[in-house]
């Protein structure tokens, strides 16, 4: 189900078919749109990782710059 959701968020948003590496577990995949999408997997379960807040302020300071 996760798969499915991300390929429709994917589809919606006008992504590439394939990521590119971003930062350490984490693929963007562009869109022609210009609104990426970031996936971020991790084996941790339903833990957050300690990444995780930095790499989303990463993720909204490259988009203002637009």
């Amino acid at each position: 189900m996760q798969s499915r959701t991300l390929d429709r968020v994917k589809k919606l948003n006008g992504c590439d078919d394939k990521g590119e590496d971003w930062e350490k577990g984490c693929l963007r995949y562009s869109s022609k749109n210009g609104t990426p999408v970031v996936v971020f997997l991790h084996d941790e379960g339903h833990k957050y990782p300690e990444a995780t807040p930095a790499l989303i302020v990463k993720f909204f300071r490259e988009q203002a710059k637009k």
